[in-house]
Order: C-alpha cells, then structure tokens, then sequence
C-alpha cells in the first residue's frame, strides 16, 4: 500500500482579490492548494475553526466585524487526513467617513485679507479621487490644484490650490460625497472656511502665493525629509536649548523653525524641510523672502535648493549661506523667476551643523510672491 504522510502543499488565501480594504463584512476568498479534499475557516488567531467543507477555489465569507486589520484564515486537508499549517490573508475593515479639513496660513478663518489665498485640503485618510471640482469656491476661483508632493511620502493625504477672489466675501468649503477612502466610505462635508477680501487691492498682479511664520501647528504642507540625519524643530518659542548659538526670539511673531545642534546631531549631520509642491504656471515672476539666524562658532551651513520635478529631483541649490552670521535675525530675498512657468516645483531648506553644539540654524516668515 502506499503510506502518505504528506499534507497539501501550495495552499494560500486571497480576500477580495488582495484588496487592501473593505467597508463590508461580507468578503469572497479566493483559495488554492495541491492536493486538499477539504478546508476550514476562522476568523483571527483567536477565533474557532468550522466544520471542514469540500475544497473549492472560491468562498463567500463574513468578517468579524471589527474595525481595523482582519485575518482569515484557513487549514486544508487531503483525502487521508493530513492536514496542512494554516495561511492566512488580512484585510483593513473600515466604514469610517474620511474628513476634510480646509486651512490657510496667509488668512484665518473670519479674517482680512488683500490677495489671492493658498489654501490647504487636509483628508483625514489618504484619498485617490479628490479633485479641484469637489472644492466649492463663493465668490471665487479655483486653480493650481496639487496634490503636496511631501504628503505623497506618508500616503496622499493633502493637497493645496490657489483660491483667487471675485468679491469682498469668498468662502470655500468641500461637500459630502465627494471623494472616498481605500474601502470606498464617502466624506462628510468639510469646515467652511471664510474671509473678507479688499478689492481695492485686487488690480494688483502680485500674488502671496505661500506664507509660513510657523505660528500654528498647520504646517502648510512644510514637512520633514524621512531620508536626511535628523529632524528641524517645528514651531520653537523662545531660546534654543544651548548657550551662545540660536535666536532668543522669532523673528516676527512667536514662534519659529530651527536644527538643533547638539549631539547627535553635530558634526556635520543635514536636515531639510520640504516645501508643499508649488504650481508656478502662468507667473513671470517668483520671489521667496525668509528670515534667517545663524550665530555660533561651529556654525554649518544653509542651502536653499530647488527641484522641478517635485521631491525626485534632481535639486539645484541656488543659494548657500555659511559661517556665522552675527546673534540677531537677517532677511533674504532671492528671485526663483527661472522656475516661473514650472508646475512641479518643490524647495528644500538643507541645514548642515558645523563642528560643534553652536551651529544651530533658524528660520522664520517664509514668503513666496509671484507676478503674473
């Protein structure tokens, strides 16, 4: 006779086709195996097998109906009862609405403002189809709509576009039913965001593309790069944490961005901060004015650099700031027009520290202006 020790072997399970989720408890597995007469089901680790049922390549299955991961897994067994090792698949549950949240660093919600705003679109969960015709602009228009190619590092979460008024009373706001998350949950209406707009002011050309003093914990689309030594400390009120380098005080407002150099992040160790993805089409001109601080004797070095192809580059640095600068804050304006026309432009603060703890580096009121 023959003696058959061996279980089923190539065995594996698919829920929904490998889909990363689902708003339904109600799933189809797909199966295989080499060799199975029969398999069984559970829900979890955790969970109780079922009864054991003919082999088939495909079940109709109801999850646990838990938010969050669910595993499923399944045993097979062939015609003489050797049973393989389970495998198993898993499948994020989720029925939770995605949210929208609408800022905007140039003007607060119910404030005054004389030109076109940047505003930014927050999702609570990444998103693939919001689009500029999901905003809903008052009294206003919608354009460079983009996704910010920093968020695109953690999961496409935000975008930004410019909201140029027509009136003295824009408002913005982003409906239900708009755009969905992975499992296809539809959002629920955003904050509207209001503002009054000076017309006498509106036959100007220039436009306050992007403003950023870090006054509020709404970075506007400014993130870390995951792939430099260490981080910029965001939003610093007051002095730096060692003597004799850094600022005692922002320059304007109260709060500031700075690299903080002590160890482990001397010698010679780099930080960026990436700007939100900036559209430069239609404008002839593009200015960017930062205040800066640079005091310490081991003082490093500030690049400013930029990419045209967002954060993939290549980056060109088109200005190097070195040494130290004297304990008080300096202003900086450089004319970025050679990117005039771009729609992928992204900008990169990259601090250097120097040979010691006292080459902090701080910076403060960043502001991009174009003329079109």
């Amino acid at each position: 006779w023959t003696h058959d020790t061996t279980p089923p072997t190539g065995n594996s399970i698919s829920i929904n086709g490998g889909a990363s989720y689902t708003n339904s408890t109600s799933v189809t597995l797909t199966l295989a195996s080499t060799g199975a007469s029969q398999m069984r089901f559970k829900n979890e680790s955790s969970g109780t097998y079922t009864s054991y049922e003919a082999y088939a390549t495909s079940k109709s299955w109801t999850l646990a109906n838990s938010e969050g991961t669910n595993t499923v897994y399944v045993q097979f067994k062939d015609v003489v009862g050797n049973v393989a090792s389970a495998v198993s698949d898993t499948i994020d549950f989720d029925t939770t609405s995605p949210t929208m949240t609408l800022t905007a660093s140039a003007v607060a919600d119910g404030g005054n403002h004389n030109a076109a705003v940047t505003m930014i679109f927050t999702s609570s969960e990444a998103t693939s189809n919001f689009v500029a015709g999901d905003i809903t602009a008052t009294n206003a228009s919608v354009s460079n709509f983009t996704p910010i190619i920093s968020d695109y590092i953690t999961g496409g979460r935000a975008y930004t576009a410019t909201i140029t008024p027509s009136s003295s009373a824009p408002s913005v706001v982003v409906g239900s039913n708009k755009f969905t998350d992975g499992a296809g949950n539809n959002n629920t209406t955003s904050n509207t965001y209001n503002w009054t707009h000076d017309d006498s002011a509106s036959s100007s050309t220039a436009t306050s593309l992007l403003e950023q003093g870090f006054e509020t914990t709404d970075l506007g689309g400014w993130s870390q790069d995951p792939y430099d030594d260490f981080d910029w400390t965001l939003q610093k009120k007051g002095s730096t944490s060692s003597a004799l380098t850094g600022p005692s005080k922002a320059q304007e407002g109260n709060y500031y961005s700075y690299t903080e150099s002590s160890s482990p992040n001397y010698p010679y160790k780099t930080a960026n901060l990436l700007s939100p993805l900036l559209n430069f089409s239609g404008f002839s001109d593009v200015e960017l004015e930062f205040s800066y601080h640079m005091y310490g004797t081991g003082m490093g070095t500030l690049a400013l650099e930029a990419s045209q192809t967002g954060y993939a580059g290549p980056w060109t640095k088109v200005l190097s700031l070195s040494g130290d600068q004297g304990n008080s804050w300096r202003v900086y304006t450089i004319d970025l027009s050679a990117y005039a026309g771009q729609t992928n432009v992204m900008l990169r603060f990259s601090a250097k520290t120097g040979s010691s703890y006292t080459s902090d580096i701080s910076i403060d009121n960043i502001k991009i202006t174009t003329v079109k």
